[in-house]
């Protein structure tokens, strides 16, 4: 297991290069995205999941995200872990709008299949390999579409003045910064 302080080499950071120094580390030790749960302690990975959701979200926004099958399922309790807790209530509303949760996506593809769904419901049912989705009405997909796209808009609203590219770099980072270092063990 990779730990935080193998990732810092027992050092504290202080600033954003510090949290790119530890991300860099992370896809080196370990390249590829399915295998990280399983390599990095828990605190590295949540910190890693926090890293990832706030950096994505700042090129992208939650598109990438929200169906990363690696990582979506964990970014509520790496929330809560980095004491951001309204961010993960708000992230677990949104995942409330969903047929079902990332946790019972079978695998990546049912993933993709609940992102086609629920993201577009114009979007051919071609596109939806899940039998469980394609049992969905068209009605019923409207109104899930309908509540995700709500949930998600409260979600961004929240996440905007803390992550945005106008906000102190300092503030963006400082939760993450604050929890890597509390799990530094001299």
């Amino acid at each position: 297991m990779i730990t935080i302080n193998m990732l810092t080499q027992n050092k504290k950071l202080s600033d954003f290069e510090d949290v790119i120094e530890i991300f860099d580390k992370i896809y080196e030790y370990i390249p590829c995205e399915s295998d990280l749960s399983t390599k990095l302690d828990r605190n590295a990975f949540y910190a890693f999941v926090v890293i990832h959701t706030i950096s994505h979200w700042q090129s992208d926004g939650w598109c990438n995200l929200l169906w990363n099958y690696a990582t979506a399922k964990y970014i509520v309790p790496a929330m809560k872990a980095v004491n951001l807790p309204q961010i993960a209530d708000a992230f677990e509303q949104v995942e409330q709008t969903y047929p079902f949760s990332y946790s019972e996506c079978e695998n990546e593809k049912e993933l993709c299949s609940l992102a086609n769904f629920i993201e577009n419901p114009r979007q051919k049912r071609k596109y939806i390999s899940s039998e469980r989705l394609l049992a969905i009405s068209e009605e019923e997909r409207q109104t899930y579409s309908k509540n995700f796209i709500t949930k998600l808009k409260i979600l961004d609203d929240l996440v905007t003045p803390l992550w945005d590219y106008q906000a102190p770099e300092q503030e963006v980072w400082r939760p993450v910064i604050h929890f890597i270092n509390q799990h530094i063990q001299k």
